[in-house]
């Protein structure tokens, strides 16, 4: 008995005893009846399904290794990108820093320019109003 579907035991029996039966028959050379037909083509039917039903299962757990695969292999990408482009804002944020401390050096010299302007400024102002 090659394939055993829930309920259907009886049925296969029946049938592997029957196609016995018959290959008897041919072996005797004995002429085969219409239902001795029947049964050897349901057996050659149900023989081709269990191949089937063993080829696929096969096939998917070919698919089911290629799909995990797949999906190991995205994982490591999608962990690689995401360190790439960590590196790259960590890159970008070092020169964001940069930039920003250059400007606030020039911020503040200018500041302190136009205070030394002012003062002096003013101090012409008060040395005019003096006069």
């Amino acid at each position: 008995m090659r394939l055993t579907v829930q309920g259907n035991e009886i049925f296969y029996i029946w049938l592997e005893k029957k196609s016995n039966e018959i290959q008897e028959k041919l072996i005797n050379q004995q002429a085969l009846d219409n239902d001795d037909m029947f049964v050897l083509t349901i057996k050659a039917q149900t023989d081709r399904f269990h191949n089937m039903i063993i080829k696929f299962r096969e096939e998917f757990k070919k698919s089911d290794k290629q799909f995990e695969q797949m999906y190991q292999q995205s994982g490591k990408r999608f962990v690689q990108e995401s360190e790439e482009a960590e590196k790259r804002f960590e890159q970008w944020q070092e020169s964001f820093d940069k930039r920003t401390e250059q400007s606030d050096i020039r911020f503040d010299f200018e500041k302190k320019v136009l205070i030394c302007v002012g003062a002096l400024i003013i101090t012409l102002l008060i040395g005019i109003c003096l006069k």
